[in-house]
């Protein structure tokens, strides 16, 4: 084997070396990415979850308060009516 070979066989090592490594890592990256992606999403989800959640909960205890109110209001009234 000639010095020649040697030092192209080195190269063609070396490439092959560094496009498996670039490969490896590009997909790495874009595995990293995929997930955080998702995760991001879930996070938005469950926030929607939460502010939904939330303003049923705020409907609901004005809807309480409400119904309380109109029973007192109705009870103070019925005492005037007397």
């Amino acid at each position: 084997m000639s010095i020649q070979e040697t030092v192209d066989n080195v190269k063609n090592t070396a490439t092959n070396i560094a496009e498996g490594t670039f490969t490896t890592v590009k997909d790495a990256a874009g595995n990293a990415i995929e997930v955080t992606r998702d995760a991001a999403g879930n996070l938005v989800d469950n926030a929607g979850n939460v502010i939904g959640g939330a303003a049923d909960m705020a409907g609901n205890a004005a809807g309480n308060v409400k119904e309380a109110t109109g029973g007192i209001i109705s009870k103070i009234l019925s005492i005037f009516k007397k």
